[in-house]
């Protein structure tokens, strides 16, 4: 996993583990879902992505897939990542979760 920042948006990417594109792909939901759902357990940011993009995984539910990750999700990108809108989105918490 890696950042890569942009002018217009902030990518979390998932990079290759293993030279086998079918574990890479399931690795790469993996990995993006289990940074998400950490990101969102924090206590006082939301984070909202952009939208998400899946190298592969044609065969994946795209209506599972955006109800989970609560954004739009594209299947057979050229990478693996979720894209927030603006580099600054989650450093600055222009958005705050209430605390109880």
């Amino acid at each position: 996993m890696a950042t890569e920042a942009g002018a217009q948006s902030t990518s979390l990417v998932s990079h290759a583990l293993f030279d086998d594109r079918e574990v890479q792909d399931f690795l790469d939901v993996d990995h993006l879902a289990t940074a998400l759902n950490a990101a969102r357990q924090l206590p006082c940011l939301v984070i909202q992505p952009e939208r998400v993009e899946l190298r592969g995984n044609r065969h994946l539910s795209a209506s599972m897939a955006q109800a989970f990750f609560a954004c739009p999700v594209v299947v057979g990108a050229d990478v693996s990542r979720i894209v927030f809108a603006t580099p600054d989105s989650i450093a600055t918490g222009k958005t705050r979760r209430k605390m109880n």
